[in-house]
């Protein structure tokens, strides 16, 4: 089963290693970005491409509050290590929507009310 609103860290890790997630090469090596590159890219670069950065892609007052809450910190992590960092909660609109229990690492949607 795949890990729940995993994408962006799953997507990241390519970017920054070169490497697909089955293991195999992409292209050369030097080729790859910074961690903090392809976040950026995954989210502020995302809300560019349409035309949302006023509302999506930064936390900042007045934008939606839209972001997961990480195990580690993808950017100080070993990049190898990235695919191991798990999402523990995943806010929409400034509502949790996701959580993982710590203690079991079993997960619990929840969906906002409309």
């Amino acid at each position: 089963m795949p890990k729940p609103y995993q994408y962006h860290v799953s997507a990241v890790f390519p970017a920054a290693t070169r490497r697909t997630l089955a293991g195999e090469r992409l292209g050369d090596d030097g080729q790859q970005i910074s961690v903090e590159e392809a976040l950026r890219a995954h989210t502020l670069g995302a809300a560019a491409s349409i035309h949302r950065e006023n509302l999506v892609g930064t936390l900042e007052r007045g934008k939606l509050a839209d972001l997961v809450v990480l195990s580690a910190d993808p950017v100080t992590a070993p990049v190898d290590e990235l695919l191991n960092i798990e999402v523990m909660q995943t806010w929409v609109g400034g509502r949790v929507v996701f959580e993982r229990d710590p203690a079991t690492s079993a997960t619990t949607s929840q969906h906002p009310k409309s």
